[in-house]
């Protein structure tokens, strides 16, 4: 029977920083609330699909 396979390493928060920067606070993300909600734009697909195709018909 083939020897079992020795248990894969475990990840530790921050062991890969440098000392100095692993006791300070994270930087602080802002809520779901605060960030600016993305702006829709109906127009932007198709003007994506006319530069492709465009791009196509001109290309040998």
């Amino acid at each position: 029977a083939p020897e079992p396979r020795p248990p894969l390493p475990r990840r530790r928060a921050q062991s890969h920083l440098a000392p100095q920067l692993r006791d300070t606070p994270a930087p602080r993300r802002p809520a779901a609330d605060d960030a600016e909600a993305p702006v829709h734009d109906p127009q932007l697909m198709a003007a994506f699909r006319r530069g492709f195709g465009r791009a196509q018909s001109e290309s040998p």
